[in-house]
C-alpha cells in the first residue's frame, strides 16, 4: 500500500505542478475527478492502461511516477522514494 501512496503523491504534484485541476486532469483520461482523487491519496490502485492513459495526458513516460518506488537498497530493504525532476515544460496550463 505504501506504493500506492508513492505513486499518488507523484501523480499529485505533477499535476499541480502543471496547474491542473483534479476534473480538469479526469476529463484529459476520461475519468471522474473523484477517481484521480483516489489514485492522488493511495486509496485505488491505477492499472497499467490508466497509468499509461494519466502520463500521456502529463506529457511524461509512464515510468515517471514509478521511479525509485520499486527500487530497493543493497541487503534487500525498500529503497527510499524520492520525487523524480518533474518536466521543464507544463503541456497544460
Amino acid at each position: 500500500m505504501q506504493r500506492r501512496y508513492q505513486v499518488g503523491a507523484r501523480l499529485r504534484s505533477l499535476r499541480e505542478g502543471q496547474q491542473l485541476s483534479q476534473e480538469g486532469l479526469g476529463e484529459l483520461v476520461g475519468i471522474d475527478r473523484k477517481t484521480v482523487n483516489r489514485y492522488e491519496v493511495g486509496a485505488r490502485a491505477m492499472n497499467i492502461d490508466r497509468a499509461h492513459a494519466l502520463a500521456d495526458a502529463l506529457d511524461v513516460p509512464v515510468s515517471w511516477f514509478f521511479t525509485d518506488v520499486w527500487s530497493h537498497a543493497p541487503g534487500g530493504g525498500e529503497g527510499v522514494a524520492r520525487e523524480p525532476d518533474p518536466p521543464a515544460t507544463p503541456r497544460h496550463g
